[in-house]
């Protein structure tokens, strides 16, 4: 019951609080940046460009770095899990944790 409302509270506060920033532009590894592109056509989320997400911040090369990226990826789908991200005016971000179509959990994340 708290879990949810804490959730919901992030959720309504971040809503009336804040205005999307589209002109932000997100700060990360530069690595992660192209793997991202290369295997998925995109760039990564806020919460994507954490980089302890890719064996604890730890790799030797380009190609290691990649096959931790796509370990990430099919981890989430194993388990249900999807990861949505809003921009806030501040800068910030607040990435939004989903299993199986639930919000389970939130994290403001700073640009610094």
């Amino acid at each position: 019951m708290k879990k949810n409302f804490l959730i919901t509270a992030v959720i309504v506060f971040s809503a009336l609080t804040f205005a999307l920033k589209a002109s932000a532009q997100l700060k990360g590894d530069p690595w992660i940046f192209s793997a991202y592109q290369e295997l998925y056509q995109r760039q990564p989320n806020a919460w994507e460009l954490n980089i302890h997400n890719y064996n604890n911040g730890s790799w030797n090369n380009y190609d290691q770095l990649r096959r931790y990226v796509k370990m990430y990826q099919i981890s989430l789908r194993n388990n249900n899990l999807t990861v949505s991200t809003t921009m806030l005016a501040s800068g910030n971000v607040v990435a939004f944790f989903n299993q199986n179509g639930r919000s389970i959990a939130a994290n403001l994340i700073s640009q610094d």
